[in-house]
């Protein structure tokens, strides 16, 4: 349209999860829950966090000592004092928010309330004016609470207020000495409208009921001959759970309060019971989807367990960066998606995702003899008593699971000056005894009952000293009870268990590939459904090895065929046990899929979603999902529709990178994977996909990489481009000199938004979407036609 176009702009945006959740054994983790911190280095306007609340659009508020920050998983958007802007927030300090059925935001400040208009992000203010007995009372809010007939109650340091919103007017509710009926005090901490619609009102001077028909109050109050009675006058917060019990928080105990009985059940600190409460200052109260009551205390946060009446407390741990952030606990909410947050004094925001996937992590503790030896773990199995034995630098560790201990086994050590003696493999043969290899310590029969280790040696087996101590990388007993013993560097060799010695009488003179294996690393042995045995190697590929033909096959990466193996270093080996289908893992190259009857690999690497082209190992649960690990995290892969799902230290893993030969499977399912930073146990079946769906808004429009302002006038073309904020505008209109913009957005999920991935098209421009990931939540166009889009 000559130099000027108009252009509607209209962009949709979707979002994948690579987030999950988790069942776990709650009596089992009671004692442990890993908290996510939020700080001032995210974003968050203060340390000091009051009050917590999320929109019906999605967004987390959070109220803290230095402004009111708006949430989005990524970014805190911050809304603050502007002392020559009235439209700003009234203080800073805010004590108190909420959101009414219509949407608005309600902010209590040391400064008075503000009503929040977020479509123009404009806040509205309401003051004590001493000559009008219709306006606020106080300035100073500790509450706010909307009730059934959609009044706003404030609680201030000088009574309670009731606003009509429509009229703007305030009705003061305050103490009067000389009337029993009026409120027993003018500091009101909180004000709660309970399911029958009743108002409960928490002062300095104990718990108030207002009586709607006569606009009077009855009290309830504390009375030392009484234990039945409330704990302490000083009433903090007001809470009803969903069994309709009032819990009432004082500076001096918990109460849980029957409406019908009028009696206070009190729970207090007790320094003789480590399951009381850990604190009798109570600021928050709050029951989580599951019924799980959470109470924030002075002395850190509380779980309590309603039937066993038992709390048990969260403090924080300067050692533990995973703890509370802080003890002094202000503010408990859990999000539509059942994320808990939980506020404290100067250690900002803490997130508990209850439906995480807690894997169980095992590792090395200093202060703990019964801890794991070492962190580096290379190798794991579990025998036929259900005991597991993972190795770790010169140490087998025997752990009881249900005991949750370890018992260490020391192995000797040769040439340990050299390097350290690790133990690589463990296997329990068809007979229950246990074999134990690894460098530089040889193969070693433990003898479970005198708790002693035997040593076998390749060339001297009577003189160690004189004997060359090979690296062992993998112990492997056939269907005919076989062992197979893959070293570093002296290839593959056979152990004749009844002789104590090492044979390699499978080799053929006149086969180059059965004389090859002579000199290479053995990486990793498997024995498919057909008694075919395979061997892994370290660069020179996969070995297949038909035991009654005696006849060797060699299969290796050829840069020309791309449906040859993807790389040259296997490292692990897998049959599918549904289909046996053959799955390779190598290091460089990902895993392979092996068409044995075609003789072609298909790869998956990862362009194709796998965390990282190192693989370490491979299982399968019952389901036929294979689980990877990696260097970078562990997989899940799902075959049938060839899809990963990775995990990573966000998803509770001890750390990303994980060591070769050091998984397994149980027969009851569970799996076991060791790495660098101690080993993980989980059930597949544990592990579910976070179901929530969130929503998805454009938390930002921006010109030339400039945030448009809401309201804001362009001086060359006279305009406003935004007349409301951009979460709520549905078209916008540019000219030709608006020939760079952008659009950012978020999906309001917070489990693990980082791992939240994106796609976005603009109709009529975009023939397809476009995919980005949570670091690039941003959609730029230049240049467009004239037109609409």
């Amino acid at each position: 349209v000559n130099k000027q176009m108009k252009n509607t702009f209209q962009i949709f945006v979707l979002v994948f999860f690579c987030t999950i959740v988790c069942n776990t054994n709650l009596n089992a983790q009671r004692d442990k829950i890993n908290f996510e911190h939020i700080t001032v280095e995210q974003g968050l306007p203060q340390s000091d966090v009051f009050a917590i609340v999320q929109d019906r659009e999605g967004f987390l508020w959070v109220a803290t000592g230095n402004g009111l920050g708006r949430y989005d998983g990524y970014t805190f958007k911050v809304f603050r004092n502007n002392p020559t802007d009235t439209s700003s927030l009234s203080g800073n300090n805010i004590g108190a928010i909420y959101e009414d059925k219509s949407g608005i935001l309600w902010v209590g400040t040391l400064g008075g309330l503000n009503k929040f208009n977020k479509s123009i992000e404009k806040f509205t203010r309401y003051h004590h004016d001493p000559d009008d007995s219709t306006t606020l009372s106080n300035n100073l809010i500790h509450s706010i609470c909307e009730d059934s007939s959609g009044d706003l109650w404030i609680g201030t340091s000088g009574g309670l207020n009731k606003l009509n919103k429509k009229t703007g007017k305030f009705t003061r509710y305050q103490h009067n000495p000389n009337d029993n009926l009026s409120l027993n005090n003018n500091i009101v901490w909180s004000v709660y409208e309970d399911y029958l619609g009743v108002l409960w009102i928490g002062t300095d001077g104990g718990l108030n009921k207002f009586n709607e028909n006569n606009k009077s109050f009855t009290r309830f109050q504390h009375n030392p001959d009484d234990p039945a009675s409330l704990s302490d006058n000083r009433i903090l917060t007001i809470y009803e759970d969903h069994s309709n019990f009032l819990w009432i928080g004082t500076d001096g105990g918990l109460n849980k309060f029957d409406k019908e009985t009028k009696r206070f059940t009190v729970y207090r600190h007790d320094p003789n019971d480590s399951f009381s409460l850990s604190n009798n200052l109570i600021n928050s109260v709050y029951e989580d989807h599951s019924g799980i009551l959470w109470v924030g205390t002075k002395g850190g946060l509380n779980k309590f367990n309603k039937k066993e009446k038992k709390f048990i407390y969260f403090r924080h741990n300067p050692s533990d960066p995973t703890s509370l952030s802080g003890d002094d606990v202000f503010s408990i909410f859990e999000d539509s998606s059942g994320v808990l947050w939980v506020s404290c004094r100067d250690g900002g925001l803490n997130k508990i995702d209850k439906e995480k996937a807690e894997f169980n992590k095992y590792q090395h503790d200093p202060t703990n003899s019964s801890s794991l030896d070492d962190n580096d773990v290379r190798a794991i199995y579990a025998d036929h008593y259900g005991i597991i034995w993972i190795g770790t630098p010169g140490v087998l560790n025997k752990f009881d699971e249900e005991q949750n201990k370890f018992t260490r086994y020391q192995l000797a050590a040769f040439n340990q000056a050299t390097t350290r003696n690790l133990i690589l493999a463990i296997l329990e043969d068809n007979g229950g005894t246990l074999w134990i290899g690894g460098d530089k310590i040889g193969l070693n029969e433990f003898n479970r009952e005198k708790e002693k280790f035997t040593a076998y040696f390749f060339d001297n087996p009577h003189n160690p000293s004189s004997s060359t101590v090979y690296t062992i990388l993998t112990i492997f007993q056939d269907d005919y009870g076989i062992l197979w013993i893959g070293t570093a560097r002296s290839g593959l060799v056979k152990f004749d268990k009844l002789k104590g010695k090492f044979t390699r009488d499978f080799y053929n003179s006149n086969d180059s590939v059965s004389l090859g294996l002579k000199k290479i690393a053995i990486e990793s042995i498997y024995e498919d459904r057909d008694g075919t045995l395979w061997f892994g190697t370290y660069l020179h590929g996969l070995i297949k090895y038909d035991i009654e033909k005696g006849i060797w096959t060699e299969y290796r990466h050829n840069p020309t065929d791309l449906k040859s193996l993807s790389y040259d270093w296997v490292t692990s080996i897998y049959e599918d046990e549904s289909t046996g289908v053959l799955w390779v893992g190598t290091h460089g190259g990902g895993i392979n899929k092996f068409d044995r009857e075609k003789k072609v690999f298909t790869h998956y690497r990862l362009a194709n979603g796998l965390p990282d082209d190192n693989v370490n190992d491979i299982l399968q649960d019952d389901k036929g999902n294979l689980w990877i690990s990696t260097d970078k995290g562990l997989s899940k892969f799902n075959p049938k529709n060839e899809t990963f799902r990775n995990y990573n230290v966000s998803d509770g893993l001890p750390g990303d990178e994980f060591n070769t030969g050091a998984s397994f499977k149980r027969n009851n399912g569970k799996m076991y994977f060791g790495g660098v930073n101690g080993f993980i146990a989980f059930h597949p079946d544990s592990i579910k996909d976070n179901p929530h769906i969130p929503p998805v808004v454009i938390t930002d429009f921006l010109l030339f990489n400039k945030s448009v302002p809401i309201g804001g006038i362009d001086s060359v073309n006279n305009r406003t481009i935004l007349k409301k904020s951009i979460i709520d505008t549905k078209e916008i209109e540019l000219t030709y000199e608006d020939y760079i913009f952008s659009f950012e957005f978020a999906a309001l999920d917070f489990h693990s938004p980082e791992k939240n991935k994106y796609a976005y098209m603009m109709e009529g421009f975009d023939k397809d979407w476009t995919c980005t990931d949570s670091k690039k939540r941003f959609a730029t166009y230049t240049n467009l036609d004239p037109g609409e889009y």
